[in-house]
């Protein structure tokens, strides 16, 4: 038997449940169900100037070019103009088959697109792409990455398993926001017909714009919910979730990497044309460097000083400002208050033994608070009065260690907290 305690204790039935999530950078090395890449530098205006010349880095065949003998699948470049050409919308395009260079000279199609991108640039990202599965990263096109929706851009350099996201995330009951935000932005790369195909950076990068479309003031916590929302699909441990986004005021720089972390870096530095650069492979033509720490996110403006925000979840993340959202992750604000009313915390993660949690929801509401394993088994459920309150849950015995999922649930509403259970 498995209990929830608050004033009393409660008896619990089994009952399915799969939770869904879903997020960013470059060019891949990674299983064939996924995507993943190593080869990328993003270029956005700076309050300074530094010591590396990432002009000359990238026209030289034995500079960044070098780098597609590894990487020999093809290249793009994506960059956003503040005065674009007559006919031309806005960001740019350029996506190319091949090597970046050939015979000791630049290729001809990344030639000329670094002659248009270097001199009308605000924001750029260039990457090279190494792709261990066409179905996966690019069906049917040449290399896909960078992308862009209304106005940003977006690289991923990680692994995501593409039917893990497709089941879990693009197919997932995000309530009607969801549903109506996927009507208006369908995915582009499909895989051959094959709907579990298809492009994993893509839909990562959908659902982060789902999250901005619902707080398009507060990036961070776009990410943060983004994350948690992926961080509840089977096997996300193994997952890499670096990404890179950019609008003409700002570049985001996420290093999120649960496993294989030494694999996955990711550096900024000042050029000497007075602007950001983010690489995942540091040049060795000078200027000075900063690692992003791992779990963290790299905010570099145009104006003002670098921050480097933790992404955690040891509380539940900040939920957007007003009214109207539906299944989504609702956050603790001011004095335990949050915009919907509803929210849930876990008093320590790691647990050992039980798992206390605290939780809000609306006076006069009824719901219910949940325990999953990544498995989709239900753990436990108990009914919850509306006000505030706290639960412990003490695990059956012989119920393994390791992460689990708690959900409060009123209504189409719910806020979700990762636990790490220990023996």
């Amino acid at each position: 038997m498995v209990y929830l305690t608050a004033a009393r204790r409660w008896t619990h039935t089994r009952e399915g449940l799969f939770l869904g999530a879903a997020m960013l950078l470059i060019a891949w090395t990674g299983p064939a169900s996924g995507t993943s890449g190593n080869a990328l530098l993003a270029l956005s205006p700076a309050p300074a100037t530094g010591g590396f010349d990432a002009q000359a880095y990238l026209q030289d065949p034995f500079g960044w070019p070098a780098l597609a003998a590894e990487h020999p699948h093809g290249w793009g470049v994506a960059y956003i103009s503040e005065s674009p050409p007559p006919g031309w919308s806005r960001p740019f395009l350029l996506r190319g088959g091949g090597k970046a260079s050939i015979d000791g000279s630049l290729h001809p199609g990344f030639g000329t697109a670094l002659d248009e991108m270097l001199p009308a640039h605000s924001a750029a990202v260039l990457t090279l792409l190494s792709a261990p599965d066409s179905a996966a990263c690019y069906p049917g096109k040449p290399n896909p990455y960078p992308l862009s929706r209304n106005g940003w851009l977006f690289v991923h350099d990680g692994v995501i398993d593409i039917e893990g996201i497709v089941l879990g995330a693009w197919r997932a009951d995000w309530g009607p926001e969801w549903e109506a935000f996927k009507s208006s932005y369908p995915r582009d790369y499909n895989g051959n017909a094959d709907s579990t195909r298809g492009n994993a950076g893509e839909i990562y990068f959908l659902a982060l714009m789902f999250e901005l479309s619902l707080a398009p003031d507060d990036v961070p916590a776009a990410f943060r919910r983004t994350l948690l929302r992926m961080s509840v699909l089977p096997g996300w441990e193994d997952w890499q979730f670096n990404a890179i986004l950019q609008n003409t005021e700002c570049t985001w720089a996420l290093r999120y990497a649960p496993a294989q972390a030494e694999h996955y870096r990711l550096f900024y530095g000042l050029t000497t044309s007075g602007t950001y650069c983010i690489v995942d492979t540091l040049p060795a033509a000078g200027g000075e460097w900063e690692e992003v720490p791992n779990f963290s996110l790299a905010v570099l403006p145009s104006e003002g000083n670098v921050q480097i925000l933790p992404i955690e979840f040891s509380e539940a993340p900040e939920h957007p400002a007003g009214g109207g959202r539906r299944q989504a992750d609702s956050g603790q604000g001011q004095g335990g208050e949050s915009a919907l009313g509803i929210w849930l915390a876990v008093a320590e993660s790691p647990s050992i033994g039980v798992v206390r949690l605290r939780y809000q929801t609306p006076v006069g509401s009824q719901g219910f608070l949940e325990i999953w394993d990544l498995e989709g088994r239900s753990l436990a459920r108990v009914p919850v009065d509306g006000g505030a309150g706290s639960l412990e849950w003490n695990p059956m015995p012989g119920t393994p260690a390791g992460i689990v999922l708690a959900r409060l649930r009123v209504g189409a509403l719910q806020s979700r907290q990762r636990v790490l259970l220990l023996p």
